[in-house]
């Protein structure tokens, strides 16, 4: 039997974050001020959200894995009001050496549902709903890891 261990916890850190999600919804002022503070203390040093459209970063990882290649980690959220089927601008890559040299369109999935990342050649990343069951959690949060080439 080969397992793919890397696959099942990516499963299940989505499953926890969407957990995590669910609990969102039903938080109470104190805990809106944690996640405030939260959001405060985020590390925007090389990824910026896009906070003018309502998205908000609890954390971001951007970093050069090989001379060609970079490892972009987000955990972003913003309230369910948005057509997730089109291109939804979340943010750019602000360190300049990690951004690419073409467009890309990065393709990642939460569960079984699945979206795709577009990142141009300014650094601006925009996620799209691409199939699956569109979410429903309000604000919803969107956990992702992917790598894409400089």
């Amino acid at each position: 039997m080969n397992i793919n261990f890397s696959r099942l916890r990516c499963i299940f850190i989505s499953i926890m974050l969407t957990f995590f999600a669910t609990q969102t919804k039903a938080q109470t002022d104190s805990t809106s001020q944690t996640d405030s503070i939260a959001f405060a203390a985020a590390d925007t040093s090389r990824f910026s959200p896009n906070i003018d459209e309502g998205w908000q970063l609890f954390n971001s990882y951007v970093t050069n894995l090989q001379n060609d290649s970079a490892r972009l980690e987000l955990i972003i959220q913003h309230t369910n009001n948005i057509n997730w089927t089109v291109d939804q601008y979340v943010g750019v890559i602000s360190d300049s050496s990690l951004i690419p040299s073409e467009e890309q369109d990065v393709p990642f999935s939460l569960l079984t549902n699945n979206y795709n990342l577009r990142i141009d050649t300014a650094g601006k990343c925009y996620i799209r709903f691409v199939n699956g069951d569109l979410p429903t959690d309000d604000p919803f949060v969107i956990p992702l890891k992917l790598i894409y080439k400089l």
